[in-house]
Formats: C-alpha cells, sequence, structure tokens
C-alpha cells in the first residue's frame, strides 16, 4: 500500500493458468468503433423502419430481424476466433462484407421457406432459456 496525503493506492496481484482468454471480442468492438458512423446509421435505418412498418410489413420486417441477428452473430463468430490485432483494416471490411452477404442469404432464404420462420424463433426463444438456466 503507498500512502499519500489524500489517496491510498492499493496494488493488487493476481494469477491465472490461462493468461489470455480464448475467445476475446475485443477485436470486433474495435472495429466498431473505428465505424461507428456506418453502423449506427445503417441500424438506426433498421430500427427506425420497423418501428413504423413493422406491424404491415410481416415478411420485410422478419428479413431484417434474421439479416441483423445473423450479421452480429456471425460477425462476433469471425472475430472472436479468427482475427487478431495485426489483422489489416482492408482483411476487416472484406470480412464484414461477407458477414452481410452471408446474413442476406440466409435471411432470404428464412423468408422463403415460412416453417423456417417459426423454427428459427423456437431456436433462438430456447437458446435463450437454455443461456438462462445455465
Amino acid at each position: 500500500m503507498v500512502e499519500t496525503e489524500l489517496f491510498h493506492t492499493f496494488v493488487i496481484e493476481g494469477s491465472s493458468h490461462s493468461a489470455c482468454p480464448l475467445f476475446t471480442t475485443s477485436e470486433l468492438f474495435n472495429f466498431v468503433e473505428d465505424h461507428k458512423f456506418i453502423f449506427s446509421i445503417s441500424f438506426g435505418l433498421i430500427g427506425l423502419f420497423i418501428c413504423i412498418k413493422g406491424n404491415y410489413a410481416h415478411r420485410i420486417t422478419f428479413f431484417l430481424i434474421v439479416l441483423v441477428t445473423v450479421f452480429i452473430l456471425s460477425m462476433i463468430l469471425v472475430f472472436t476466433i479468427y482475427i487478431k490485432s495485426s489483422t489489416e483494416e482492408q482483411i476487416l471490411i472484406i470480412i464484414t462484407a461477407a458477414c452481410g452477404l452471408i446474413s442476406m442469404i440466409i435471411a432470404y432464404l428464412s423468408v422463403k421457406w415460412e416453417k423456417g420462420e417459426f423454427i428459427l424463433i423456437g431456436g433462438f426463444v430456447g437458446a435463450i432459456l437454455g443461456l438462462l438456466l445455465y
């Protein structure tokens, strides 16, 4: 403990078996922070559309919800497993575009397959309940 006139400073030391976590989302958060203008405008427009027309345009609303969900989950998956801090900016933008394209394809297929809507919603709710019980 180091004492001064106004403050007491405590130094805490610890040890761990694994110093580095297996999965970290810091690179994803850094990328989103660097491009927050693009992300905030695009997600804001999607949210505004769902707020205004969501009750009338069910298929478009479901498409947008699946699009955003798959995009976020694929970004988390790719950024936590494959991306390191030394990855170039152009590669990150290409990966983001690929995740967007994959999410568009999955969202389109989920709208075309009507039973898939209920399966996806049921699976998502089941996963949330499983995480809550875990």
